[in-house]
């Protein structure tokens, strides 16, 4: 093959179409097809990277062969291309749309004139948006009109130039690290660099910089599509800085974007939006994205709720490492509102955004495991034989502990804690093959004995209640039996000192309506107690109460009683003195104000100073209450 006369020099980082189209210019051809047809070559063919007519074309322009094909786009496979060893995809390599820095171009132009204005690889990866030499916003020329050809750069160059030259003359300046931008150039270039993506195959690391960057930068719900030429280099800067660091530096980005995410159902897909989408495309069993999706796979399984067995992008979940309130209610056989109000109690999370709640499974599965195994009041009752109050009275007495109890749920017991509390009862109850016929149930045996239900259970624990007896078939405490008088032997108090209404009606020497009238009335003030035994409700009268009503009053008995005579006649004296008794009515007994002219004719009788008041279990010897008059005693 012949060698042109007319040929160029190749730049640094220039692709093969931008040579070969400076070539078919300086040779006087408008359209680098036209040339290639004419030198019996395949524009085509050169514009795929075919070996076989670069080959051709290095023989054809003199141009050395390691220099023309190392920058060549080659077509490896339906949209697969491949750049100086670099594998790129349609989504990484653009070549619909032709991207040029106006002030390179300009900067060519005075450096080697028109020919000198050539295309840089660079130019041609979509994630490439700022020229990291002149910090410029790159300018995407209008789509090729036919016959020009989309990839005849120079041409188009030409096309364009008068809105290239305006560009330039009123580019602004890119503020900010342009680190991406400058390692793109490298890495398609060949050149070394120190980060740690290099790791990655180059289209994955223009792919997940462009993907987590648009969720670091912009959040889950943008996608990389949408987002214009300087948010598209933001965006890969902002992932860049965590790719170029390590695996922990990654794994610190993840993390960001997970405590990041408004979203108000989390998960890993929908706080990782466009990230995850593309992770889902990826090749999960090939080697190219196998260490990112490691990388990915463990971050997602150590902090989002993914059980064992789960499979995430080729990769299989052994253990569960998190909990949100679904996974653990169906982990635990629970139900949601229980699994939420328990999670909120242990302070997880806050009540409003239940979605959001997630928790360590290695750490509050024993807890969860413990709470599942626990049983509502109804069923905790039922288990120990009891009714519902008296589980609460017991509850409320601290004999039987709840093992959770949030004043956002019920509270639930454990079957350990009734079993124990069962055996407690039990230890101290006489086995029996037949119940005696005076005793009564133990949970019946407080309604009798006027007590309450945690008082018998007591006695019950403490092994004082010697009656205590069960059959062998007994399951809990409403299979347990005591004696009535034995329980009152234990719970018996002190009797109280005072007077009954019996002893007050002996006293005052009236009869039974009086002493309820006087007590209704507040003429004699009582109080209502309990019997010290049998604990039913009984009024006392107290001597103090009984000496004040003395002091103000006195009966027509107790005047008759000290007069030694009837009492007929003492209401008939007193009625022909003008001594008038209290208006009480004719079914009441008589009684008068104690005044000088009543007890000059009368003794009103009165309680002994020098004795105590009768117990309410002795029968009060109305003589030896009251003090006896003087013409008595001789």
């Amino acid at each position: 093959m012949r060698r042109l006369r007319l040929s160029v020099r190749p730049f640094p980082g220039e692709p093969a179409n931008s040579i070969v189209g400076r070539v078919a210019a300086r040779n006087g051809a408008s359209f680098a097809q036209d040339f290639c047809a004419d030198m019996n070559a395949s524009w085509r063919a050169v514009s795929v990277g075919e070996c076989s007519e670069i080959s051709g074309m290095s023989e054809l322009t003199g141009i050395s062969l390691e220099e023309l094909r190392r920058y060549t786009v080659r077509v490896r496979g339906h949209r697969a291309y491949k750049v100086n060893g670099q594998h790129l995809t349609r989504k990484t390599l653009d070549r619909g749309t032709l991207k040029v820095c106006p002030l390179c171009l300009v900067e060519d132009l005075k450096v080697a004139g028109e020919l000198g204005r050539h295309c840089r690889v660079e130019w041609l990866l979509s994630c490439y948006q700022v020229c990291h030499v002149h910090r410029t916003l790159m300018l995407s020329l209008p789509d090729a009109e036919y016959p020009r050809c989309p990839y005849d750069f120079y041409q188009r160059i030409r096309d364009h130039w008068a809105c290239i030259r305006r560009s330039a003359e009123t580019v602004e300046l890119v503020n900010g690290d342009l680190a991406w931008e400058t390692y793109l150039a490298s890495r398609i270039r060949g050149f070394e660099t120190d980060a740690w993506c290099d790791n990655f195959n180059f289209d994955v690391t223009c792919c997940l910089a462009l993907n987590l960057g648009t969720v670091i930068r912009f959040g889950a719900s943008r996608n990389p599509s949408d987002l214009k030429p300087g948010e598209i280099s933001r965006a890969a800067d902002s992932a860049f800085e965590a790719m170029k660091s390590g695996r922990k530096s990654l794994s610190s980005a993840f993390r960001v974007v997970r405590e990041a995410s408004g979203s108000p159902k989390p998960g890993f897909h929908t706080d990782f939006g466009a990230f995850a989408r593309w992770l889902y495309r990826v090749d999960h069993s090939g080697v190219r994205c196998a260490e990112l999706l490691d990388i990915v796979t463990e971050f997602a399984f150590e902090n989002y709720p993914f059980g064992a067995g789960d499979v995430l992008f080729g990769r299989t979940c052994r253990k569960r490492r998190i909990h949100n309130i679904t996974s653990a209610a169906k982990q635990h056989s629970l139900k949601y509102p229980g699994m939420t109000s328990l999670v909120l109690g242990l302070g997880l999370g806050k009540d409003g955004c239940h979605e959001r709640i997630e928790f360590s499974a290695q750490e509050y599965d024993p807890i969860l495991n413990e709470f599942a195994q626990c049983l509502r009041p109804k069923p905790a009752a039922r288990k120990i034989g009891v009714h519902l109050s008296m589980l609460q009275r017991l509850v409320n007495a601290q004999i039987l502990k709840p093992r959770f109890d949030f004043p956002s749920m019920l509270p639930v017991y454990h079957p350990d804690d009734l079993d124990e509390f069962t055996a407690s009862v039990f230890k101290h109850a006489r086995v029996v093959t037949n119940i005696p016929t005076d005793h009564i149930l133990l949970i019946k045996l407080c309604t009798h004995a006027k007590c309450y239900f945690e008082e018998v259970v007591q006695a019950a624990q403490s092994g004082s209640l010697s009656s205590l007896c069960r059959l062998p078939t007994a399951v809990g405490v409403q299979d347990c039996f005591a004696d009535l008088e034995d329980l009152r032997d234990q719970i018996q108090a002190p009797a109280p000192g005072g007077y009954t209404k019996q002893d007050a009606k002996r006293l005052l020497r009236v009869n039974d309506p009086t002493v309820t009238l006087l007590v209704r009335n507040s003429l004699l003030r009582a109080q209502s107690v309990r019997h010290h035994r049998s604990r039913r409700p009984m009024t006392l009268i107290s001597s103090s109460a009984m000496s004040e009503f003395l002091q103000h009053h006195a009966t027509l008995g107790m005047m008759a009683h000290a007069a030694g005579t009837q009492a007929v006649h003492v209401a008939t004296k007193l009625e022909k003195a003008g001594v008038e008794p209290l208006p009480l009515g004719a079914r009441f007994s008589k009684i008068y104000e104690r005044t000088p002219k009543l007890e000059n004719l009368f003794c009103p009788g009165r309680i002994s100073r020098n004795r105590t008041p009768a117990r309410t279990s002795s029968r009060i010897s109305t003589m030896a209450l009251v003090e006896q008059p003087d013409w008595k005693r001789q």
